[in-house]
């Protein structure tokens, strides 16, 4: 539902039932699950996360419904406060995830992961002017340059790829074209973004 809101959301004109209607779904899911501390679409969360939020608040800037714009804000706030720790990022383990009542697991991490929260962040920063989810964006994008918790880059200067994830002992050398894709999507739109903020200050 989230990647055909983000989709959907990108049409500069046509009927947004689609759309309205899987906002409303995954609205729904929100309201039945979150509460007590957990603000969440689902009892776990696992990849792609940040696609849930941005899907939200997509979907308040297509139509405007202030509840989208509150869960978008609200489960962003409540996943990056939990994965931004000591200053980096630390993403969701695939090994295990992270179920209600229990801790994330921490490896292994995936770039798809990164990039979706410095998207979701930028484009709460786009509807909000918070600085705060500019400075998040930066933040979880640096994971990428080493800013994670083992210290080390996931971009091969050599290649021009991107690794695979980070193990509990090391990078994952592979470079898929997924990886790729997640470091240069969250590059571009951190880059227009900073172009903007630039042109806005003068």
């Amino acid at each position: 539902m989230a990647f055909c809101i983000i989709g959907l959301s990108q049409l500069n004109k046509g009927d947004f039932h689609l759309l309205r209607q899987l906002a409303d779904n995954l609205a729904a899911l929100y309201r039945t699950v979150s509460g007590g501390g957990w603000y969440w679409f689902e009892e776990y969360v696992t990849y792609c996360n940040a696609a849930l939020p941005q899907a939200m608040l997509l979907s308040y800037k297509v139509l405007g419904k202030k509840a989208y714009l509150h869960i978008g804000l609200e489960s962003l706030n409540f996943l990056s406060e939990r994965l931004l720790r000591d200053g980096r990022l630390i993403l969701v383990g695939n090994h295990g995830w992270w179920h209600k009542g229990q801790d994330p697991a921490v490896f292994d991490q995936q770039p798809v992961d990164a990039a979706h929260l410095v998207n979701a962040h930028l484009e709460a920063y786009k509807l909000t002017g918070q600085t705060d989810h500019y400075l998040r964006a930066q933040k979880c994008f640096s994971w990428f340059e080493g800013e994670n918790n083992l210290g080390l880059s996931l971009l091969d200067p050599n290649s021009g790829g991107c690794f695979d994830g980070l193990t509990a002992e090391n990078i994952n050398k592979n470079q898929g074209a997924e990886s790729l894709l997640a470091y240069l999507e969250a590059n571009l739109s951190l880059s227009e973004a900073d172009a903007k903020k630039q042109e806005a200050t003068g």
